[in-house]
């Protein structure tokens, strides 16, 4: 057989000093590893305060709400439907307080205010009515 020769022989494995371990070495290169990447996301997730808050919600029926938030320095009372969200009504940083509700009237007086206005309405109808006083 000719031209046949056995391939050469590989070279020979580096040899690391006598009482050498990598063991140790990967181990702290793998935690190195680890706390950067731990620093990396930890710096990721820190959060900014954000400029857009959902303060409260009220369910007015079936896919209709009213909905108050905060952009800003401002509060938003946005109204809150399948069509889409319409702006009710803002106020800036720092509203006026609002005025108590006013109070009902008693029964008393929605009685007398009843009487007086039906009073009226028989006058008025006399008075309309084809034979009545001028």
């Amino acid at each position: 057989m000719i031209g046949l020769t056995a391939p050469p022989p590989p070279p020979p494995a580096p040899v690391a000093p006598e009482g050498f371990q990598a063991g140790p070495l990967v181990v702290l290169v793998v935690l190195g590893a680890l706390g950067l990447g731990a620093a990396l996301l930890g710096r990721r997730r820190t959060r900014r305060a954000r400029r857009l808050e959902v303060l409260e919600s009220l369910s007015l029926g079936p896919r209709r709400s009213v909905c108050l938030a905060r952009l800003d320095d401002q509060q938003l009372l946005l109204g809150v439907s399948e069509a889409g969200v319409q702006l009710l009504t803002s106020v800036g940083a720092n509203p006026a307080p609002l005025a108590p509700p006013a109070q009902a009237p008693g029964f008393e007086t929605l009685l007398v205010e009843s009487s007086a206005e039906l009073e009226l309405k028989a006058g008025l109808a006399a008075r309309a009515a084809p034979g009545g006083r001028s």
